[in-house]
């Protein structure tokens, strides 16, 4: 198995490690986990539709509220950094963005990684958290 393919176990594992980082964290410098963040934001959309600006920042957003609280970095950061390793590509127009799943192709995940719902693998990590505290405080 090549060390490029990320796998199911360590896509959970690192979102919820990065996600579980105090308020104002900074955006991971891992290439790994930059990958994994990325994917977490392409995944609800659509590769065969056109975006909008407005309905990428949208979706940036809604990823900040959902998955990407505890990170220090703004939409507009988000969308070029998603521009710059081709998870998102524009028309030379500028008024519409599509989305490309494989990125500039220096990891690969593995095909199951498409049926993780990051909120999900988040609050069950913030949920043992809790419950090893709780646990250690008895």
């Amino acid at each position: 198995m090549s060390e490029r393919i990320i796998q199911v176990a360590e896509f959970e594992e690192r979102l919820a490690a990065i996600c579980l980082g105090g308020a104002g964290s900074a955006f991971p410098r891992r290439l790994r986990d930059r990958h994994i963040l990325y994917r977490t934001i392409i995944q609800p959309m659509d590769p065969s539709k056109k975006y909008t600006e407005e309905q990428v920042n949208d979706v940036l957003r809604q990823w900040r509220l959902d998955i990407g609280a505890c990170l220090d970095i703004d939409h507009v950061t988000l969308r070029r950094y998603l521009i710059d390793e081709l998870y998102l590509t524009r028309e030379a127009s500028g008024t519409a963005y599509v989305v490309n799943s494989a990125g500039r192709g220096f990891v690969e995940f593995e095909e199951s990684v498409v049926a993780i719902d990051p909120v999900t693998v988040i609050q069950s990590a913030r949920d043992r958290a809790s419950e090893r505290k709780r646990m250690h405080s008895q």
